[in-house]
């Protein structure tokens, strides 16, 4: 996540160099031969400035379309990792103040369930990442749980699996009461839908012939753009050809860039600071005397 200004004009230059100096080039190209006499060469070269207007007009729609696509599967990742740390916090607070910690072994099982809930959280990130889990996993859980872990593809769902054989222990030995039991449930059943939510924005794939489709339709049109203004431009019809490409090929960029919120992009959704920052609170709820800090930016942007 950004936490400065930034225009992404290096990822437009990097990918789009190509294009911009081809459409640039053949604009000229197409100027230089409108300076010779010959009507018949002049006549050739010239469109009515309609044709590119028009076309131009309906790719700004379908871009608008497909960009607001992309914001949305954007936003919504923001959102469920909004919800993650609030039903984080519920849960830890739940079970400190439901569960009488005053026997220590029931304490242990509390503090256990916090810092599996913290786990939880990272198992989640690096999935969605497609990272190794075990550095960040090592550093919070025991070894048992550890082990427990190892058949499991998912960890995240494993986690909320070996959480729900601890509560059921806590309920049968009657250190909750089944209202209590049940509100617990439906905070982790909270946290279950999202997991789910945030694998179905991973594994859905953007549909590919949007992007085909539009940048296809980007380089006809800056094609096109220099036949339909020659006769009136001249060889400003080349700066005009760079200019309305650098801002299509920016939008396009930024649209394409908000297919995957929760890659290590600039913009994406930054899950190692809201990790961290759930870890805090968590472990100021369990009395922890040692906390680690907050996730700082590098470079202005946060991962």
């Amino acid at each position: 996540m950004l936490v400065r200004n930034y225009f992404p004009f290096r990822e437009i230059v990097e990918r789009n160099w190509k294009i911009f100096i081809a459409t640039s080039g053949y604009a000229a190209f197409i100027s230089y031969l409108h300076t010779t006499k010959d009507l018949d060469m002049q006549q050739l070269l010239e469109l009515p400035s309609y044709i590119p207007a028009v076309l131009g007009t309906s790719l700004a729609f379908f871009l608008g379309f497909i960009t607001n696509s992309a914001y949305d599967r954007w936003w919504e990742a923001r959102k469920k990792w909004g919800a993650i740390v609030n039903d984080s916090r519920n849960f830890g607070r739940q079970l400190l103040t439901f569960v009488d910690t005053s026997d220590p072994k029931t304490k242990s099982i509390v503090e256990k369930m916090v810092y599996r809930q913290i786990a939880w959280c990272y198992a989640l990130k690096h999935q969605l990442r497609r990272q190794d889990t075990s550095a960040s996993l090592q550093r919070i859980l025991g070894k048992k749980d550890m082990e427990s872990l190892k058949k499991w593809s998912n960890q995240a769902n494993a986690l909320t699996f070996i959480q729900s054989d601890a509560l059921n222990k806590l309920k049968a030995d009657r250190k909750i009461n089944l209202f209590q039991t049940l509100q617990i449930e439906r905070t982790m059943n909270a946290l279950m839908d999202h997991l789910g939510a945030c694998e179905r924005i991973k594994n859905t794939i953007f549909p590919t012939q949007y992007s085909f489709f539009v940048h296809g339709f980007i380089i006809v049109f800056l094609i096109l753009i220099p036949h339909g203004t020659v006769s009136n431009m001249g060889y400003w019809s080349v700066l005009l050809t760079f200019g309305i490409g650098f801002v299509y090929l920016m939008i396009e960029t930024i649209e394409i860039s908000m297919h995957d919120p929760f890659d290590m992009e600039p913009s994406d959704t930054p899950m190692s600071a809201i990790c961290r920052t759930i870890e805090i609170d968590l472990m100021q709820m369990a009395g922890a005397k040692k906390v680690p800090k907050p996730v700082t930016p590098v470079d202005g942007i946060l991962h």
